[in-house]
């Protein structure tokens, strides 16, 4: 059961996803970040949008 399990083999994981060894630089941080502030609004608009169809104000 082990070895179906990803981490099992960390030797496999490392050689076949090495763009996670590497330090990231600036510009691809940013561009993490902006993807994250993107999908947290779209997580505050999804909320919202599922408070308005319900007929409940928003909660802020």
């Amino acid at each position: 059961m082990k070895d179906k399990a990803p981490k099992a083999k960390p030797d496999e994981d490392s050689s076949q996803q090495p763009r996670q060894q590497h330090t990231p630089s600036d510009k691809e941080q940013s561009i993490i970040e902006t993807e994250d502030r993107i999908k947290e609004r779209e997580n505050l608009s999804d909320t919202s949008d599922d408070n308005s169809r319900a007929g409940k104000p928003p909660k802020s």
